[in-house]
């Protein structure tokens, strides 16, 4: 088998396992940092799907992967608790990262396996 052929093969079920991936995220409205929803992107997700396994990918094809250092940019929100809500101890902060970065995670996790 040639390499193109391998590598076109590898491109198409890396498709396969990143839709799947979000097709079963569920349908929460809650953004990250740049505002999109998991409904936005699995509306979007037929015209990103090739252009977004590519960046995925592209740390296993080149051999150059980002630097663990960096942080992942989230979104803090306040979830208040019971009591009084003009102390602060009663929020509970919840971090909510972009889509992009859960798919990607999983992306790994799955290619891993």
């Amino acid at each position: 088998m040639g390499k193109r052929k391998q590598i076109l093969q590898l491109y198409l079920r890396a498709n396969q396992s990143t839709r799947g991936i979000v097709i079963n995220f569920k349908n929460k409205k809650s953004t990250g940092h740049d505002g999109m929803n998991n409904g936005l992107v699995k509306h979007i997700f037929p015209e990103i799907i090739v252009p977004l396994t590519h960046i995925f990918h592209l740390p296993l094809t080149s051999g150059v992967v980002p630097d663990k250092k960096k942080k992942k940019i989230a979104k803090i929100v306040p979830l208040p608790k019971k009591g009084d809500s003009h102390e602060a101890c009663n929020y509970q902060p919840i971090s909510c990262l972009t889509i992009f970065s859960k798919l990607l995670e999983k992306n790994y996790v799955y290619s891993s396996d």
